[in-house]
């Protein structure tokens, strides 16, 4: 049976920076920040793009409402299905530690290697 790994690797408009590995090993939990640690668990790559080599990067852009809601949230990605995906999964985040009506913007690789 081939091991599959999904590498994310999320750059946040504030600055903090974390690599996330979605069916491997991880990173040491302690150096990444909260939000990090929400979409690693969160986020998964679409079972029809789990082939060998590959690679697509996504840029979502979000705003979250008082609760930290994503109440918007737009995928930009040549691919319709993993856009669809993407904007699905992450409407359902909470982000309670960011302030409100502020755009969020994240860049997110995903890597079958």
């Amino acid at each position: 049976m081939k091991i599959i790994k999904s590498l994310i690797a999320a750059l946040m408009i504030t600055g903090s920076v974390a690599s996330l590995t979605a069916n491997g090993s991880l990173p040491d939990k302690k150096m990444m920040n909260p939000a990090g640690l929400q979409i690693q668990n969160m986020i998964r790559i679409p079972q029809q793009f789990i082939t060998q080599g590959f690679e697509k990067n996504v840029k979502v852009l979000f705003i979250v409402d008082k609760a930290g809601s994503v109440e918007q949230v737009l995928c930009i990605c040549p691919d319709p299905l993993l856009k669809n995906s993407v904007e699905s999964q992450f409407s359902k985040l909470n982000f309670t530690q960011f302030k409100s009506n502020t755009l969020y913007t994240i860049n997110i690789n995903f890597k079958v290697i």
